[in-house]
């Protein structure tokens, strides 16, 4: 507190009374030595910083007055790149389209011909299993009639000795006969002379005769049915059903195994009854049928078989009243996918009947009317065309093509008349080249990044630092960004001394 009361009384000048004094000399001195000191350090900063920016303003003037100004270039226009197919015209046959349903050609009910147990069973005997004809599908049991065979072999034996001894029989009679006959032929008269055979014993050799027949015959029924024990498919096919297990005991009345033929499949496919004439249908005028593809959607992929129409089916369909036709498919179960009975398919059949049309892809056709060509002097022609046969995929144009004309294939964003295209391989002509080659540097320009030297003398005067163009410099970028645009956007300026419209070339074939 002394210190601080000290002070303040050197400050005010004031006594130890506390009474006003008078500062000394000596102390107004060193105050004023002190203030001037202070005030030539912040004069002294002050004309430095000041300075500074000065001298930081004048160098940013020079160099933006030392800057070229930048020289403007064209982009050169080598136009759009695009892909394209050449327009082909050929006759092209039509296709009936229809819908149809897959059915089997033959379907068989097997049966065991002969009573017995099942002791084996094929394992390809199940639901959808395939067998080839002459497999067999199950086998009963042998012995019963191994057996009934052995019996009747016996009896065959039999018979022959029963013949046998009818023989000697007859050759004793015979003998007894001749010496009758020599004894008292004359005392006999014709009716007992006619007589002969029954004293020779000649019908009993012939039934003997007869015993061996029937006997023979039992032993090949005998064989028969112990064959008949091994039940074998007739034909290649499908099991549809089955009803046969080991130890069962079946009879020649219940169904044992249900098969459906596997060489050819039908389809019968409905089809609007106008398009019958463009069909060959055997009988109706054509010995052999149109051929036709069937085809089933499998997931994202499609399966395709060959078949060929056979015959008109009687009744129309009672849905749409449309035609019946059969169409044959031959191996239904080959390929990367079978062909399954009940599939409702769709079936292409080829008619008599062609066009004379450019086949192109239904995604080169835009709007529904319009395709977008290739000039000869590289640039895109819009041009209307009409198709007179569509299909799923393609459509055929007969009217507003050329043969020989490049249709555009590759997608357009803003296709606009005239623009500018250019195709794989086309080299870009020598004015589009000039102008998409950088300038050759100046002598001893490097490509460093150092600052360029600073010159008093300017060509142009310096832009305003506060960043606000002149109104010369507002219309000279926008004629810039003018032109710009329109060399990205690839349209030409029109020339009024080209025609509107090109003559196609000689020789070239035209759809009207």
């Amino acid at each position: 507190m002394r210190s601080v009361s000290s002070s303040l009384r050197e400050f005010n000048c004031t006594g130890p009374s506390g009474e006003p004094g008078r500062p000394s000399a000596l102390r107004l001195m060193k105050r004023g030595k002190t203030m001037s000191r202070r005030f030539v350090r912040i004069l002294a900063n002050t004309v430095i910083a000041v300075a500074i920016v000065f001298g930081g303003v004048q160098v940013a003037k020079k160099l933006i007055a030392s800057k070229e100004a930048p020289k403007h270039k064209e982009s050169p226009n080598l136009g759009l790149l695009v892909e394209t197919e050449t327009a082909e015209i050929a006759d092209h046959q039509l296709i009936v389209r229809g819908n149809g349903t897959v059915m089997a050609s033959r379907t068989v009910d097997i049966h065991a011909q002969v009573p017995g147990e099942v002791v084996w069973v094929n394992d390809a005997v199940v639901l959808g299993g395939r067998v080839k004809e002459g497999d067999e599908l199950f086998r009963l049991e042998r012995r019963d009639y191994e057996l009934a065979l052995i019996e009747r072999k016996t009896a065959v034996e039999q018979a022959q000795a029963q013949l046998a001894l009818e023989q000697g029989h007859k050759e004793v009679a015979e003998q007894e006969w001749e010496i009758f006959e020599q004894s008292a032929s004359d005392l006999l008269g014709p009716e007992v002379l006619s007589n002969r055979n029954l004293a020779t014993r000649e019908p009993q050799i012939l039934s003997a005769l007869k015993t061996i027949e029937a006997a023979k015959s039992r032993v090949s029924r005998a064989k028969l049915d112990l064959t008949r024990t091994s039940v074998r498919a007739p034909l290649n096919a499908v099991i549809q059903s089955e009803g046969v297990e080991l130890g069962q005991l079946v009879s020649t009345q219940s169904v044992a195994v249900t098969l459906v033929g596997s060489d050819v499949y039908w389809v019968a496919v409905s089809v609007p009854i106008d398009r019958l004439d463009w069909i060959e249908v055997p009988g109706l005028g054509g010995s052999k049928g149109s051929s036709a593809r069937v085809l089933l959607e499998v997931g994202e992929r499609e399966a395709s078989w060959s078949g060929e129409v056979i015959r008109l089916l009687p009744e129309v369909d009672p849905a749409g009243r449309m035609a019946r036709l059969l169409v044959e498919v031959k191996n239904p179960l080959e390929g990367d996918f079978p062909l399954l009975i009940g599939s409702y398919v769709t079936v292409e059949i080829g008619s008599k009947q062609r066009m004379r049309a450019v086949e192109i892809a239904r995604n080169f056709v835009h709007g529904g009317d319009k395709v977008y060509l290739y000039g000869e002097d590289g640039t895109l022609e819009i041009r209307k065309v009409e198709a007179g046969w569509r299909r799923d995929e393609t459509l055929l144009i007969t009217k507003g093509l050329l043969g020989g004309e490049a249709v555009i294939t590759s997608r357009i964003g803003s296709p606009i008349p005239d623009m500018k295209l250019r195709l794989a391989g086309d080299k870009p002509s020598a004015a589009a080249q000039e102008a998409s080659t950088p300038p050759p540097k100046p002598k001893g320009e490097s490509g460093s990044t150092a600052l360029p030297e600073v010159s008093t003398s300017t060509k142009r005067p310096a832009p305003a630092l506060d960043g606000v163009a002149t109104p010369q410099e507002e219309a000279a970028s926008s004629q810039d960004l003018a032109a710009t645009s329109a060399a990205e956007s690839g349209v030409p300026t029109a020339d009024p001394s080209e025609p509107a419209d090109s003559q196609p070339p000689e020789g070239s074939e035209v759809l009207q």
